[in-house]
């Protein structure tokens, strides 16, 4: 398990400084582990594979990545950009050569279709994973907003039958009117249409199931994600004398990330932000960093 995290953790910093700032995606034990928009209206779904080799390993990028999982990789690939030439399939290779000092060794390759592919099928439609994540996200936040609504708090349960019908109504309704922010720079203009019936379609089946309860992540994580949510730094927890913080990125300073952003994978290495000395490093939408304590509600 930390193998694969910590390839995931290279394959989302390197994807995000070179395919598109933006995850809009991110299927949990599904097929791909990371889906992007890229400026050219395509979708990029990313997997990540990870696996240990040593210090000598070889630097010819294709030798070290071992054979039976380069033929999975490209039989995956086969069969999504033949179901769907429109979309491009990378994967992240991350070699751990050691871990202290750290060493690690990524490669990324991409795969395409033909571009006949592409002209052949002229019906294009929106990948049933995006479809599904979207919704998925759309009945997420449809949900808080009921909770929090509700006044609810973590560990409270919904009470009687008539309030759990009433609430998974308000569910649906919500994550409904939600679809149309999830859309926004997720769906090609000429496609927005159907799927925003689609996505519709599949949230209001998500929401006839949600459990509308609150789940108990705890006082710490749930004052964290407000204050994170406000452009402040919210502390997670604890590491020994250090804590480990989390912010969101404003709407401004997404902005004008999206302005700035040009694809070059030495991004991958640069810090997002310093926050009185501490480093943040940006995760898609959000920024995390390691520093000393006395940072909580800090605006960035």
């Amino acid at each position: 398990t930390s193998v694969g995290v910590l390839g995931e953790i290279m394959c989302g910093l390197f994807s995000q400084a070179y395919i598109s700032p933006w995850v809009i995606v991110r299927p949990i034990r599904r097929w791909p582990d990371f889906i992007f928009f890229c400026s050219d209206n395509r979708y990029a779904f990313v997997e990540s594979k990870a696996f240990t080799g040593t210090s000598e390993g070889s630097n010819d990028s294709w030798a070290r990545v071992p054979r039976p999982i380069m033929y999975d990789c490209i039989n995956h690939a086969v069969h999504q950009l033949n179901a769907d030439p429109f979309v491009t399939v990378w994967f992240s290779f991350t070699e751990i050569c050691r871990i202290d000092p750290l060493e690690l060794r990524v490669t990324f390759i991409e795969l395409n279709a033909p571009e006949q592919r592409s002209i052949d099928q002229t019906r294009r439609v929106v990948p049933q994973a995006v479809v599904q994540g979207l919704a998925e996200r759309a009945v997420s936040t449809g949900t808080a907003k009921v909770l929090q609504k509700e006044g609810y708090f973590p560990g409270d349960s919904v009470g009687t039958k008539n309030r759990h019908g009433k609430n998974q109504r308000e569910i649906e309704a919500f994550s409904v009117e939600e679809v149309a922010e999830v859309m926004i720079d997720a769906v090609p203009d000429a496609l927005h249409e159907s799927a925003k019936e689609e996505i519709q379609k599949q949230a209001r089946k998500l929401a006839a199931k949600a459990v509308p309860r609150s789940t108990d992540p705890g006082k710490r994580m749930t004052a964290a994600k407000e204050l994170a949510s406000e452009g402040q730094c919210g502390e997670l927890r604890s590491l020994g004398s250090e804590r480990f913080y989390l912010v969101d990125l404003t709407a401004e300073q997404r902005k004008l990330l999206e302005r700035e952003w040009s694809p070059n994978w030495e991004q991958a290495v640069q810090k997002w932000k310093t926050i009185r000395g501490t480093d943040f490093w940006r995760c898609s939408s959000a920024a995390v960093g390691l520093g000393p304590p006395g940072l909580n509600g800090e605006r960035v």
